[in-house]
């Protein structure tokens, strides 16, 4: 109900109190609002009682007046399944449950099955009961050749070579497939890979973004996504860092990189618009990212008003965005000049002299001081006229510092004001006008922050995303590790885990937390799959794998086997992780401006390792179904 009734019913009588009609909320049965409640002798809901339900009249009358929704909202009026959905529901009781992806996931009871050896794993369970309720069945096991390029795509973004393939083929020994996924995983290319999806979900981009759109040095942030991947960073980690890392007691060169996942906003020249503006802009683009990165939340459409169909406050809004207010940097580029703009960089940033540029700055920084001196010792001889030709040579030492110090490695990095910048809710998201001041919290609708002393901090607002108490955190990144996979989420709208969301989405819910797949190994390319077997691929037929957005390499519609191996795997898989290379990348990620916005393909649950976890979801690939149009050329 709560997808139908979001809508079609919560823009007018759902969250957002500015815009709520007839002081009713449809979102929620409590309160003086509240669906239940009465109001001029007329219940908007009546449990068990349709015909009594103010509701029921409103949505069946044909009375133009009365009837709802209204003409002007230009929202279609429900049609019969619709209409006999809600009968149904109030008739039912009208119970209204907390929304399942704002409640801490549980493991569901895997359900009973025909065929229960077809597979030891539960989370084959789920699926193959939703094939035999659909009167469908698994398809043959995928040939080696297919599984091999499945398998070399979804780890590097490469194909396997003719002499990798020819090694698997003549690989008889057990264990081979878990063989070929260990090497896949040691190689430089998997973090290459995975960090390509990470980097467009986070809005990476090696410019402004705006006005002249000048260069922007995030290289070190980059290598740092590649190097967690490939050296299995813990994903609790992998967020701390990006979010916090600077607030460690004594963080690493690593952790400061790391943190710049602040600074990846859009950035204006100086003196194209007032400098409050441009710093409440940034602010409001790191809450925005890290609504769509980590929490699965649209919370930019709280910026101007309550959320129209989630519980998101403006307040709420403005409380997270009281974390990122105290920013200890200017929040315009520089200018157009120096050896920072050539650098591409704004402060605060760290800096990473080789031994000979570190050498041959102190150099200069002296012959630049021992200059001035003589400088000034002129000027007391002879007055300022004389010193011209020391000017002269002065100048020329400038320019070979800034020349050294344009070539020195740089990472921009977040900073914290000493003093605690008060953060105010913008009326109507203007930056100049301030109304109630908030303090740091987060949204009343989810978990609290860990009680502690002082001011909360953007470490503490780290720590919430991924206590184990978290109901998205988890829920987000292992939806995109399914999308990467299978080219469309379970919840098939990745940014948004709201009301909006999907409506399958809850029904799909348990099996991406509490299972995990070995898809693919079920296909038989070239062969036709029995009629019964077949989906279109606009479709969200069980266990379907969808046609990929990118690097498709005839993709086409099949279906899936799902097993127990890439979420919530036993430590028996986990040992094979033990004994890996750990190589540094190979500098093969093209720097280029990526679309603001994607998917996250990452994974799961705090404390899960991000190798660990690809190396689970993608033994998927060992199992596929048919159809299929990539025929191993």
């Amino acid at each position: 109900m709560r997808p139908l009734l979001s809508d079609r019913c919560f823009p007018c009588h759902g969250p957002n109190a500015h815009d709520r009609e007839a002081e009713l909320r449809l979102d929620t049965s409590e309160g003086p609002q509240g669906a239940y409640r009465s109001r001029n002798g007329a219940q908007a809901i009546v449990p068990h009682k349709p015909d009594e339900s103010e509701l029921w009249y409103r949505l069946t009358t044909d009375d133009v007046g009365d009837a709802m929704p209204p003409p002007d909202s230009h929202k279609q009026r429900l049609n019969a399944e619709e209409l006999d959905l809600v009968r149904r529901w109030i008739e039912q009781g009208a119970k209204y449950d907390a929304y399942w992806a704002f409640v801490a996931p549980t493991r569901p009871a895997a359900p009973e099955v025909e065929d229960a050896s077809w597979s030891e794993q539960p989370i084959d369970r789920f699926v193959l009961h939703r094939l035999e309720a659909a009167g469908m069945c698994p398809s043959p096991r995928a040939d080696r050749r297919t599984l091999i390029r499945r398998l070399s795509f979804d780890l590097t973004g490469l194909p396997p070579t003719r002499g990798e393939i020819q090694a698997f083929l003549d690989d008889d020994a057990p264990g081979a497939y878990e063989r070929l996924v260990d090497r896949l995983l040691a190689d430089p290319r998997y973090g290459e890979h995975m960090a390509r999806y990470w980097l467009d979900l986070v809005r990476f981009a090696d410019t402004n973004g705006l006005h002249h759109d000048h260069f922007r040095e995030m290289t070190h942030y980059r290598d740092w996504v590649i190097r967690s991947w490939n050296d299995n960073v813990p994903y609790d980690a992998f967020v701390i860092d990006q979010i916090a890392g600077d607030l460690h007691a004594d963080p690493t060169d690593d952790q400061l990189i790391a943190s710049g996942f602040n600074r990846l906003h859009l950035i204006i020249d100086r003196g194209t618009m007032l400098p409050e503006e441009s710093f409440a802009r940034n602010v409001i683009d790191r809450v925005t990212a890290v609504g769509t990165t980590f929490l699965g939340l649209t919370l930019q459409c709280a910026v101007c008003h309550d959320h129209k169909y989630d519980p998101i406050r403006q307040k709420d809004f403005y409380q997270l965005y009281a974390f990122f207010n105290n920013f200890d940097g200017k929040p315009e580029t520089g200018g157009r000049s120096g050896a920072d703009f050539r650098r591409g960089l704004q402060l605060p940033y760290i800096s990473f002299p080789t031994p000979e540029q570190a050498a041959s700055l102190a150099t200069l920084d002296r012959e630049l001081e021992a200059q001035r001196a003589r400088i000034e010792a002129r000027k007391l001889e002879a007055g300022a006229e004389a010193a011209g030709e020391l000017q002269a040579e002065l100048k020329r030492l400038r320019r070979a510092h800034t020349d050294v110090l344009a070539t020195v490695p740089a990472a921009m990095v977040m900073k914290e004001r000493t003093d605690v910048r008060p953060a105010h809710v913008l009326v109507r998201g203007a930056y100049d006008q301030p109304g109630e001041r908030v303090e740091r919290d987060t949204p009343s609708f989810l978990p609290p922050l860990r009680p502690g002393t002082g001011v909360r901090s953007r470490m503490d607002l780290a720590q919430w995303l991924v206590a184990p108490e978290h109901p998205l955190t988890a829920r987000v990144a292992v939806n995109r590790f399914w999308q990467q996979l299978f080219g469309v989420g379970i919840v098939k709208t990745s940014e948004d885990f709201g009301a909006a969301a999907d409506d399958d989405a809850e029904r799909a819910d348990a099996r991406v937390l509490h299972g995990a797949t070995r898809a693919d190994e079920h296909a038989a390319p070239g062969a036709p799959a029995p009629q019964r077997d077949r989906v279109s691929q606009g479709g969200a037929a069980p266990g379907a794998r969808g046609a990929r957005r990118s690097r498709a390499v005839g993709r086409g519609t099949t279906r899936c086997r799902l097993r127990d191996d890439h979420v919530a795997a036993p430590e028996r898989d986990r040992a094979s992780l033990v004994a890996r290379g750990r190589a540094r990348p190979r500098g093969g990620v093209r720097r280029e401006r990526s679309a603001r916005g994607g998917a996250l393909r990452g994974f799961g649950r705090s404390g899960q390792q991000l190798r660990g976890g690809a190396r689970r979801l993608d033994r998927a690939d060992e199992h596929g179904v048919q159809p299929r149009r990539d025929q191993d050329a």
